[in-house]
């Protein structure tokens, strides 16, 4: 029988804590809400490389950015430096392309499934307005388990019972101050606090137990000891368990307690006996539940992160998870279609026009509220008593997200600044240009209409702006186009002509002008992109002692993303066609 101590109780009956958030800052981010009308290319299946369309055009168009303000693309994890060749800087072939595609995939109602990846976050929320998180709800159903690996595949092997353990007694067990585990900063080290001994504890009964010790908490009193199951062993296939395991440890909160135990994990060529099990760390201890008979949730603590019910593409109309190739994947190519693109990049090397690399050495804290933030990803009904959630059914994503437009670079100065989430860049400065040369191969009119206009910002330029690289919500990165030299093969016609084309082809539907509806469905992208800041630009928490406060507040005020985002210009998109 298990044994739980009564001090868990407490997470069923917390009362609210009221805690404010100052609305006098813009979040960095916002979004560009996703088209419910996706654009299918009636041509998608009759692309080749090989054989030309009867209208494709072919040639290359020369590109000049401006960078005004100063641009960081790093060269590497570990480099503080732009990417550069023998000292000579260049932009990226794959950032140039990755900033265009992203305006085009707005710009041509493209689908947002493909670039989105479909991932079903987890939450371990102990608040009383939380509804989501059930597992405070089911204590006596928590479960122990030892993780093993199988000729290379992942199962669990259910422990028989596990029970709390005061660090005291822990301490009397293995002859050492129980302090010691207590104290000690993270599980590795709480596991060094043991000296040489092995965290294994036979009773008096010959029973073997396991000592597990998880993460630090302030007022952590206990840890726990998972009896060792005897032989017959059973090890339990958990495939789709152990996928949501790992992209939960490994991908979505990096737990260093998972790299751990990954690390003590043994793979056998056999089911491991009790005489293995018990004499070595060749595993990792885990909790979990059962719901109809299945393993519902496993995580490395007792109140471990729990999955929400729906994943990113349950968010997501049929129409944007369609098979169907978009046209930014006609013109870019698509791999899961063995479809190459039509389009390719020059690196961009910069041209420094007097000025110097030598700039001084900056620290930036990029730190943002991850997707599971649900206030800020999720669209929020202020009228509903509850927000909405990974968990609700009818949640819906907020959009493409694009970063706000810095009026000027913003030198942020960070008093506390932690190596774990800053860091050091030595960016090339504001004012120099760099030019790329795109070719392209056999594209229909339509489709270089739609490049020169995601280029160009469907020929607004002069008001609207690219980002690129790193610190875009600093102010970094901001570009503006200066130039654009297009040559057509055995074609004189100007730009504007062909961008004419692509938005007649976009907004006609059924022979229905829906010129209104494209204007509405990609306007947000150009006041974004043209949108002037008036007030400090700073994620919820960013520079204060408690930096989680400002997260709290958000949700039990239920806020969103529309309280922290600037009241942007209007923005008169006018039409082409008739120019």
């Amino acid at each position: 029988m298990t044994y739980y101590n009564n001090k868990f109780r407490k997470y069923g009956n917390q009362t609210k804590k009221k805690v404010s958030v100052e609305k006098n800052f813009f979040n960095p981010y916002c979004f560009s809400p996703i088209s419910e009308r996706v654009y299918i290319p009636k041509w998608r299946n009759m692309i080749s490389q090989d054989i030309p369309f009867s209208d494709g055009v072919s040639g290359f168009i020369d590109v000049t950015f401006e960078a005004l303000t100063p641009i960081i693309v790093k060269e590497g994890k570990d480099n503080s430096s732009s990417v550069n060749m023998n000292g000579r800087y260049f932009i990226p072939a794959t950032s140039i392309k990755g900033m265009i595609r992203n305006v085009m995939e707005i710009l041509t109602l493209s689908k947002i499934g493909p670039v989105t990846k479909d991932n079903r976050y987890s939450m371990r929320d102990l608040t009383p307005a939380n509804k989501d998180y059930t597992l405070k709800r089911k204590l006596d159903e928590i479960k122990a388990g030892l993780l093993v690996k199988v000729n290379g595949n992942y199962g669990l092997i259910k422990c028989p019972v596990f029970k709390h353990k005061l660090y005291n007694d822990m301490g009397i067990d293995f002859g050492i101050n129980g302090f010691l585990i207590k104290n000690a900063p993270d599980v590795s080290r709480k596991y060094e606090s043991l000296g040489k001994q092995k965290p294994l504890i036979k009773d008096a009964n010959s029973d073997v137990w396991l000592a597990v010790f998880t993460g630090f908490m302030q007022n952590k009193e206990h840890e726990f000891y998972f009896k060792i199951p005897k032989d017959p062993i059973k090890v339990y296939n958990i495939p789709e368990t152990i996928k949501n395991f790992l992209f939960v440890y490994e991908r979505e909160v990096k737990s260093e307690s998972w790299e751990f135990w990954k690390a003590k994990i043994k793979d056998f060529n056999h089911v491991p006996s009790y005489s293995e099990l018990s004499n070595e760390l060749c595993y990792a201890p885990v909790f979990y539940t059962v719901e109809n008979k299945k393993i519902s949730s496993l995580g490395l603590a007792f109140l471990h992160r729990e999955l929400y019910s729906n994943s990113i593409h349950d968010f997501l109309s049929d129409d944007h998870k369609s098979d169907d190739l978009d046209m930014s994947q006609c013109i870019f190519g698509s791999p899961e279609h063995d479809l190459k693109g039509r389009v390719q990049f020059s690196p961009a090397f910069v041209e420094m026009n007097g000025k110097t690399v030598a700039q001084e050495s900056k620290r930036i804290i990029l730190g943002s509220p991850k997707p599971t933030f649900y206030p800020f990803y999720l669209k929020q009904d202020k009228d509903s008593k509850f927000a909405s959630t990974f968990s609700d059914d009818e949640g819906k994503i907020n959009g493409w997200k694009r970063y706000l437009v810095h009026d000027k670079f913003a030198q942020t100065e960070f008093k506390k600044w932690n190596k774990k989430i800053g860091i050091e860049i030595n960016p090339l400065p504001a004012r120099v240009t760099f030019t790329t040369r795109i070719r392209f191969h056999n594209l229909k009119p339509v489709e270089l209409g739609a490049l020169l206009s995601a280029l160009t910002f469907h020929d607004n330029s002069e008001k609207c702006f690219h980002l690129i690289g790193m610190g875009k919500p600093l102010g970094y990165g901001k570009l503006k186009m200066i130039d654009i030299k297009p040559y057509f093969v055995n074609d004189d016609k100007y730009p504007n002509y062909y961008m004419a084309l692509f938005e007649k082809e976009i907004s006609t539907e059924e022979g229905k002008d829906m010129f209104k509806q494209w204007k509405q469905d990609v306007t947000p992208l150009f006041r974004i992109a043209s949108g002037k800041l008036n007030k400090q630009v700073s994620y919820p928490g960013q520079g204060k002692d408690k930096p989680f406060e400002d997260f709290k507040a958000i949700k039990n005020q239920n806020l969103s993303i529309s309280d922290f985002s600037p009241s942007l210009d209007e923005f008169e998109l006018k039409s082409l066609q008739s120019s």
